[in-house]
C-alpha cells in the first residue's frame, strides 16, 4: 500500500514506480470508481460499463426505457 496526499483541488500524484508498472504517462486518463467505503482506479475503461453507458445512450434517443424493454420480454413470453 501506498500513501498519497490529497491537494487542495483534490489532485493527487500516482507514485513513479506505479506510473511506471501500468505504463501510465501524462495526459493518460484514469477511471475513478466508487467502491464501498473506498475508490478503484483503473487504467483502462470497464468495458462492461462502457456498454451500459451506449446502451442508455441509444433508448434515451428512442425514447425508451429500461421499463418499456422489460415490458416488451414479458409481452412475447405470453
Amino acid at each position: 500500500m501506498t500513501q498519497v496526499r490529497v491537494r487542495e483541488r483534490g489532485e493527487i500524484t500516482i507514485p513513479q514506480k506505479i506510473r511506471e508498472k501500468y505504463k501510465i504517462e501524462a495526459n493518460d486518463m484514469i477511471y475513478v470508481y466508487p467502491m464501498g467505503d473506498g475508490i478503484y482506479l483503473r487504467t483502462k475503461e470497464s468495458i462492461v460499463e462502457k456498454a451500459q453507458e451506449i446502451g442508455e445512450q441509444m433508448l434515451k434517443k428512442a425514447g425508451l426505457t429500461v421499463k418499456d424493454l422489460l415490458k416488451d420480454l414479458d409481452d412475447n413470453e405470453a
